[in-house]
Protein backbone atom coordinates (compact mmCIF):
# COMPACT_ATOMS: atom_id res chain seq x y z
CA UNK A 1 0.00 0.00 0.00
CA UNK A 2 1.29 3.42 -0.95
CA UNK A 3 1.99 5.88 1.85
CA UNK A 4 -0.11 8.95 1.12
CA UNK A 5 1.43 12.38 1.45
CA UNK A 6 -0.97 14.37 3.64
CA UNK A 7 0.95 17.63 4.02
CA UNK A 8 2.40 18.60 0.65
CA UNK A 9 4.07 21.76 1.97
CA UNK A 10 6.25 19.86 4.46
CA UNK A 11 6.17 16.39 2.88
CA UNK A 12 4.49 14.65 5.82
CA UNK A 13 2.98 11.26 5.10
CA UNK A 14 -0.06 9.54 6.57
CA UNK A 15 2.20 6.88 8.09
CA UNK A 16 4.30 9.54 9.82
CA UNK A 17 1.16 11.06 11.31
CA UNK A 18 -0.34 7.75 12.44
CA UNK A 19 2.99 6.60 13.90
CA UNK A 20 3.33 9.85 15.86
CA UNK A 21 -0.23 9.55 17.18
CA UNK A 22 0.38 5.98 18.33
CA UNK A 23 3.83 6.58 19.82
CA UNK A 24 3.10 9.87 21.57
CA UNK A 25 -0.67 9.57 22.06
CA UNK A 26 -1.36 12.86 20.36
CA UNK A 27 -4.99 13.95 20.49
CA UNK A 28 -4.93 17.35 18.78
CA UNK A 29 -3.99 18.92 15.49
CA UNK A 30 -1.75 21.36 17.38
CA UNK A 31 0.33 18.48 18.74
CA UNK A 32 0.79 17.09 15.22
CA UNK A 33 1.67 20.55 13.93
CA UNK A 34 4.28 21.06 16.65
CA UNK A 35 5.82 17.62 16.25
CA UNK A 36 5.75 17.10 12.49
CA UNK A 37 5.21 20.62 11.09
CA UNK A 38 2.21 19.29 9.14
CA UNK A 39 -0.48 21.85 8.49
CA UNK A 40 1.51 24.92 9.48
CA UNK A 41 2.02 26.56 6.09
CA UNK A 42 -1.16 26.58 4.00
CA UNK A 43 -3.43 24.55 6.29
CA UNK A 44 -5.15 22.61 3.51
CA UNK A 45 -4.25 19.30 5.15
CA UNK A 46 -5.76 20.14 8.56
CA UNK A 47 -9.14 18.49 7.81
CA UNK A 48 -7.36 15.28 6.82
CA UNK A 49 -5.17 15.43 9.94
CA UNK A 50 -8.39 15.77 12.00
CA UNK A 51 -9.82 12.70 10.25
CA UNK A 52 -6.68 10.68 10.94
CA UNK A 53 -6.70 11.74 14.60
CA UNK A 54 -10.37 10.78 14.95
CA UNK A 55 -9.80 7.33 13.45
CA UNK A 56 -6.67 6.66 15.51
CA UNK A 57 -8.21 7.80 18.78
CA UNK A 58 -11.46 5.82 18.54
Amino acid sequence: MEDLEICHCNNVSKNEITDAICQHRYTSVAEIQNALKAGIICGRCIPEIRNILAKQNQ
